[in-house]
């Protein structure tokens, strides 16, 4: 049975392209990770008002490092640049 669940929520909703802001945010996540030794889930959400062909942030080298079984991220994009319709994605490590 479970006992208890953790999670940890990152979420941010951009207009505009903040690169910085999101990648400070993958950066809190896993100095959160390495200070906290916990088995506490973390999500990392974005929503972006634009098309992006990738909307994941997280790299391969975080993603099979300090993100592996630690970090799920959930995303949403336009489909493309001329319709209004979103795609909402998640991607867990």
């Amino acid at each position: 049975h479970i006992e208890e669940v953790v999670v940890a929520f990152e979420f941010k909703f951009k207009d505009k392209y903040e690169f910085n802001t999101i990648v400070a945010d993958a950066d809190k996540i896993y100095n959160y990770i390495k200070r906290i030794n916990n088995n506490c889930q973390y999500v990392m959400a974005i929503i972006h008002e634009k098309y992006w062909e990738n909307p994941f942030w997280l790299t391969k080298k975080q993603t099979n490092n300090w993100a592996k079984g630690r970090v799920t991220e959930l995303v949403a994009s336009y489909n493309d640049e001329i319709t209004e319709e979103m795609n909402f994605l998640s991607k867990g490590y």
